[in-house]
C-alpha cells in the first residue's frame, strides 16, 4: 500500500495514463465480446448493462486500493445543489433533442419496448458511475496531489483529468465510428468533463456529477430507442446536406464549451485562491 501511494505521488501522470488505458482496454475487450450478440435492441442494452458492471468493479477496486475515493466523496449533502447547478444543461438537452415529443409519441424503434428504455438508462448510469469514479475521482485527485488543491494547480488538475476523459473517447473508433465524429466527441467530452469536475469541486460529492452525466448520456441516446413519425419531404439539396453536416459537428463542442465556462464560473472562488 505504501509503495502504491509513493508511486502515485512520484509518477502521477504515469499512474493516470495506466488507469485510463486499463479502462479503455477493458471496455474494448467487453465491446469485442458482446459484438454480434442477438436478441434485438432490448437484448443489446441488456448485454451492455451487464457488461458495464465490470468497469465499475475495477474502478471500485482501484478506489479502495489507492484510497483516492472514499465514502465522503458520495455525501448526499451537495446533491440538491449539484442538481440545481446541472439543471440548465438538462433543460437545454431536453429541448434541443425534442425529448418531450419523443416521449409523447410513445413509439419505439426496431422492436424496442419500455424495458429497453429502462435498460438504456441503467446502462448509462453504470457508465457514468465508472467514468466519474475514474476521471473525477481517481485521476483528478491524483493530479491534484501533484499540482495542488488551490488556484492554478487545481485548474490544471481539472483540465488534465478532463483531457484524459476526452481522449478516452477515441475508443469509439474501434466501434466503427469515423474519425471526424469521434474527434467531435473527444472535444465535447473534454468540455463537459470540465463541467462535471466543477460540480464535484463545488459540492464535494461525486453524486451530482454521476446523475447529471447519466441524464446527459441518456438524452443523447434516446433517439436510438424512440422515434417520431416524420412527414414525407423531398430530400434537401446536396449543398444543404453538406452545410448541415458541417454544422452538426460544431453543435456539441459549442454547447459543451459553454458549460465548461459555466463550470469554471461555479468554482471561481476556488480558482482565485493562492496555491500552498
Amino acid at each position: 500500500m505504501i509503495k502504491t501511494k509513493t508511486f502515485i505521488q512520484t509518477r502521477p501522470y504515469l499512474f493516470a495514463t495506466v488507469c485510463a488505458l486499463a479502462y479503455m482496454l477493458l471496455a474494448a475487450l467487453l465491446n469485442h465480446l458482446i459484438a454480434g450478440q442477438g436478441g434485438g435492441i432490448t437484448g443489446f442494452y441488456l448485454t451492455k448493462t451487464l457488461a458495464a458492471i465490470v468497469p465499475i468493479v475495477l474502478m471500485v477496486f482501484l478506489a479502495y486500493a489507492t484510497k483516492l475515493v472514499t465514502r465522503t466523496d458520495f455525501g448526499g449533502g451537495g446533491l440538491a445543489k449539484g442538481l440545481l447547478f446541472g439543471l440548465p444543461l438538462l433543460l437545454l438537452f431536453f429541448f434541443l433533442y425534442d425529448i418531450w415529443p419523443l416521449l409523447q409519441a410513445g413509439q419505439y424503434r426496431n422492436g424496442a419496448t419500455l424495458v429497453t428504455l429502462i435498460l438504456m438508462c441503467l446502462m448509462q448510469l453504470a457508465v457514468a458511475l465508472s467514468e466519474e469514479l475514474l476521471c473525477r475521482g481517481i485521476l483528478y485527485k491524483t493530479l491534484k496531489m501533484r499540482h495542488g488543491e488551490r488556484g492554478k494547480g487545481l485548474l490544471l488538475a481539472l483540465l488534465m483529468s478532463s483531457l484524459i476523459f476526452g481522449l478516452m473517447h477515441f475508443l469509439n473508433m474501434m466501434n466503427g465510428v469515423a474519425f471526424l465524429p469521434v474527434l467531435t466527441q473527444v472535444a465535447a467530452a473534454f468540455f463537459i468533463g470540465i463541467f462535471f469536475g466543477a460540480l464535484y469541486i463545488r459540492t464535494g460529492s461525486l453524486l451530482p456529477a454521476i446523475l447529471i452525466h447519466m441524464l446527459y448520456n441518456t438524452f443523447l441516446g434516446l433517439k436510438d430507442v424512440l422515434q417520431v413519425e416524420a412527414a414525407a419531404a423531398p430530400p434537401p439539396a446536396e449543398a444543404a446536406v453538406v452545410t448541415a453536416a458541417a454544422a452538426d459537428y460544431l453543435v456539441m463542442p459549442t454547447i459543451t464549451l459553454f458549460f465548461a465556462l459555466y463550470g469554471l464560473f461555479l468554482i471561481r472562488k476556488q480558482l482565485k485562491k493562492s496555491g500552498d
